[in-house]
């Protein structure tokens, strides 16, 4: 599994950011055939690699995000993951882990839109909610700390 993990990160780092992010699409359109880590590795393969954030911090909400999709897929709720939907979840989080350099503004936009999305298909939301503050964190971390005006 690792060996795969892995070949699968240096086929990522070879390949335009369109197939980037159908990776991360592919994994939450298909999560029975998806692990936590593989999900962590294609988030981290969009983040820019000068403004990487912490692995750990990524492999919680990989975890959390899975977990709320399987718990909404076992749930019988109407709402499934469609493929356009897909898309703007991991365009959202593909803006947020963009997103230094960019304005403070924006950046809550794509945190709010990415809650806005996980509600729509079906998650409970508190862990909508949890799952936005788990990206913010990571958005945090990607942009750094905050620009504070000189006096």
């Amino acid at each position: 599994m690792r060996v795969l993990l892995l070949c699968s990160c240096l086929l990522s780092l070879c390949m335009p950011a369109n197939c980037q992010k159908g990776l991360l699409k592919a994994d939450l359109l298909s999560l029975s055939r998806t692990s936590e880590g593989q999900v962590a590795a294609h988030i981290m393969v969009l983040a820019e690699k000068t403004h990487e954030p912490a692995r750990s911090a990524v492999e919680q909400f990989a975890r959390d995000l899975i977990w709320s999709r399987l718990a909404t897929v076992r749930s019988s709720s109407p709402a499934a993951l469609q493929e356009p939907q897909a898309d703007s979840m991991v365009a959202e989080i593909d803006s947020v882990l963009k997103s230094a350099g960019t304005s403070t503004l924006g950046f809550h936009d794509h945190v709010g839109q990415f809650e806005k999305i996980m509600l729509t298909v079906g998650t409970p939301q508190s862990t909508a909610h949890k799952l936005a503050a788990e990206l913010e964190i990571i958005g945090r971390q990607v942009r750094g700390p905050e620009d504070t005006p000189i006096r």
